[in-house]
């Protein structure tokens, strides 16, 4: 990818590969491009929200704009070190934003070389959100996704938490449900499971209810 040295030239050159543009543009991170001088180039939207600033506030000035106390000295001299000898660094950072509040950002920079200059590729994702978005995923990976109910993961992590404590198990299945889901469309059989689960739900709101598989439910009390 051709990175010019001001961020028209840098939008241009984006623009050839509409699919590339639109990604960078809207990122869910923050991306930016600073050039040898140290000068950001190139910001996209995500950075703009992320810190309050403007991309044409930012254009031209030194990634110290948002710098802040917090990160250490330390911190710095292994960034500048690493992309010397390696060419790339990741870590976390202490940013500040136009209005003060200092966030916590995983961040990683490389060294790109393009028609003899040099820039710094720099992704930027917020902590908090970041880690907001690994709990969705790791709760999405103990949910039903047909019908919302704990499945067979979840199942495994609760018997991981009550496994010195007494419960009972009941098994439920739905007769005949093969049957109706052949003969009327895996729609049917779809909606089917989403009916009982929500009567389930309903029966045994004190308990934990799970889909194992197919028509396969499971209520721990």
């Amino acid at each position: 990818m051709n990175l010019p040295v001001n961020s028209q030239y840098i939008e241009s050159e984006l623009a050839v590969n509409v699919q590339v543009s639109r990604a960078l543009a809207n990122a869910p991170y923050g991306v930016l491009v600073v050039n040898s001088d140290f000068k950001i180039v190139y910001v996209n939207q995500q950075v703009e929200v992320n810190t309050g600033y403007s991309a044409k506030q930012i254009i031209g000035q030194n990634p110290r704009v948002f710098r802040s106390q917090k990160t250490s000295i330390k911190t710095f001299r292994d960034l500048y070190s690493s992309l010397q000898l390696n060419g790339h660094w990741s870590g976390y950072l202490y940013n500040r934003t136009k209005d003060g509040r200092i966030i916590k950002e995983l961040s990683f920079i490389d060294k790109v070389i393009s028609q003899g200059e040099t820039f710094y590729l720099v992704i930027r994702a917020n902590y908090l959100r970041l880690h907001q978005d690994l709990n969705k995923l790791k709760m999405a990976s103990l949910r039903d996704s047909l019908t919302g109910l704990w499945n067979r993961n979840g199942l495994n992590k609760l018997q991981q938490i009550i496994v010195n404590s007494h419960y009972s198990m009941a098994f439920i299945n739905i007769n005949q449900f093969k049957f109706y889901n052949d003969k009327y469309g895996h729609q049917f059989g779809d909606k089917l499971l989403q009916q009982v689960s929500k009567q389930l739900q309903s029966d045994f709101n004190e308990e934990y209810v799970f889909r194992l598989s197919g028509d396969e439910f499971m209520v721990v009390t």
